[in-house]
């Protein structure tokens, strides 16, 4: 039975390289200006052998992954890319109009369990699995021009680091893959979550190392205005994040700081352009080169028709938690919210972060979905020097992101105060974005306060194992040395 279990797996990793290449063939089509591959090679002669020996199609095989996250943005799909929606229905975010539709009702009373597969678990190790190959094909590698192999060989091990920060987040203990190698893949149990951040933190420094300062375009070689290539900087904000979450606030204070001092780059801008195309407070955006019906994920499903939410294509809506967060005067409600009225009076509050809705017409983009952004550089900054009883100095940085909300300072500087003031300024200036709001709740202690009384409101139980996503019976039947997680 085990080595059917490994046969299956090797003939499934080979179909997922087959498909990387297919994928790789389909990018490099897509030869313009405004998209991020800008080269045009024979696609048709593209296999695992030739692919790294020219910068065209070793560039590819990074950009197709930018592109897999982009694909996995709309909503029908459960991934890592569309933690604004189900991360949300999951916390105290989003309400959902329609219970009857299954996926979003499970999430919403937090329901999970082994038989729902959310593809989160598989999309990321199938990502992992293309990074490492790309590691191994850059490394020591003298076909390429020197700069693109050190820029491609940041962003893979850029691109494996983000993969396993949202796996470790949302499962908890993981499998620590580094290699292609599907006999040793396959009987790998899961690692203490240290390891795996060590890995992470690994990865990070040495992407930091390799990556850009400025903006790289689509074939590596030339600068761009579009931040849709991992830099240096996106690796230091993904850094100062992991130090944050693994508690080691002296390196992410160091980190959010350079970050936040590159001010010839980064910049907080103004409400309503925090989410456009390149704007000064993004440090890594997502391009859209799949969607043919608007801009983001996010603004296809959160703009609500004047009709308010529906059955099916609108069936979320913003709940009365993030909606009462807001302080009196608070500009960030203004501007990154609005209402709908139905025929019968009532008034739906949904997210307008991003502003462009499904009718945008295909090429029209002025909006990209953002990863990394400035703000969170301040409010991580601001968390890491208060847990260092750096009090004054965390709450200048809390002030900041106030300041641009238009709110008053905040003053008390006693640390549980702010501790309790971070967490909720986090609430109401990185709602659905991501899925910061579950990640704060559990991390910071407060997720079983929160969604007893949250998940009862849904028409739901809340158990106190559910902080972590159960494990897929397909999963563990594909490795018999996983373990579930306690409670599923």
């Amino acid at each position: 039975m085990a080595n059917y279990i490994i046969l299956n797996i090797i003939i499934s990793k080979v179909f997922k390289m087959l498909r990387l290449l297919m994928f790789i063939a389909l990018v490099m089509l897509w030869s313009s200006c405004s998209k991020l591959v800008e080269v045009d090679p024979p696609y048709t002669n593209i296999n695992k052998d030739n692919v790294f020996n020219n910068d065209a199609t070793a560039s590819a095989t990074l950009t197709h992954i930018y592109g897999i996250f982009s694909t996995y943005n709309q909503v029908t799909d459960v991934s890592v890319s569309t933690l604004y929606a189900y991360a949300g229905l999951l916390a105290d975010e989003l309400t959902l109009f329609n219970k009857s539709l299954s996926t979003y009702n499970t999430f919403y009373t937090n329901s999970l369990n082994a038989d729902i597969s959310t593809g989160v678990w598989s999309l990321n190790y199938s990502i992992i699995f293309a990074a490492n190959s790309a590691i191994e094909g850059l490394s020591s590698n003298q076909l390429l021009t020197k700069s693109t192999q050190q820029q491609l060989l940041g962003e893979a091990k850029f691109v494996r680091a983000f993969c396993y920060f949202y796996l470790v987040n949302l499962y908890g203990k993981v499998p620590l893959v580094i290699s292609t190698d599907p006999l040793v893949n396959q009987i790998l149990g899961r690692q203490d979550v240290d390891k795996i951040y060590s890995q992470m933190i690994a990865d990070l420094s040495d992407a930091e190392e390799l990556l850009s300062e400025d903006f790289r375009s689509g074939n590596v070689s030339i600068s761009t205005d579009q931040r849709v290539r991992p830099s240096k900087w996106a690796a230091k904000a993904l850094l100062s994040r992991v130090y944050l979450y693994h508690k080691d606030y002296l390196l992410s204070e160091q980190l959010a700081t350079e970050v936040i001092n590159e001010s010839s780059l980064f910049q907080l801008d103004s409400l309503d352009n925090v989410f456009l195309i390149n704007s000064k407070e993004s440090i890594w955006q997502l391009q859209n080169v799949f969607n043919t019906q608007g801009n983001t994920g996010e603004g296809n499903l959160f703009i609500l028709p004047s009709g308010g939410p529906n059955s099916s294509k609108y069936p979320i809506y913003l709940s009365h938690h993030v909606v009462e967060s807001f302080e009196e005067g608070d500009q960030r409600k203004t501007h990154w919210t609005d209402t709908v009225m139905d025929k019968s009076g009532n008034v739906y509050y949904y997210a307008k972060k991003y502003k462009s809705g499904a009718q945008t017409s295909p090429g029209q983009n002025s909006e990209y979905e953002t990863v990394f952004r400035l703000g969170e550089q301040y409010l991580i900054r601001a968390e890491a020097r208060v847990q260092l009883n750096r009090f004054e100095e965390g709450k200048s940085d809390l002030n900041t992101i106030r300041k641009r909300a238009g709110l008053s300072n905040f003053m008390n500087l006693t640390k549980d105060s702010l501790l309790e003031a971070i967490l909720h300024e986090r609430q109401v200036e990185l709602f659905t974005e991501w899925g910061h709001r579950w990640f704060d709740l559990r991390r910071m202690g407060k997720i079983n306060e929160v969604m007893q009384s949250v998940t009862s409101e849904k028409g739901g139980t809340w158990s106190e194992n559910w902080a972590y996503w159960p494990l897929s019976k397909s999963e563990l039947v594909a490795d018999y040395n996983l373990v579930q997680n306690i409670g599923y």
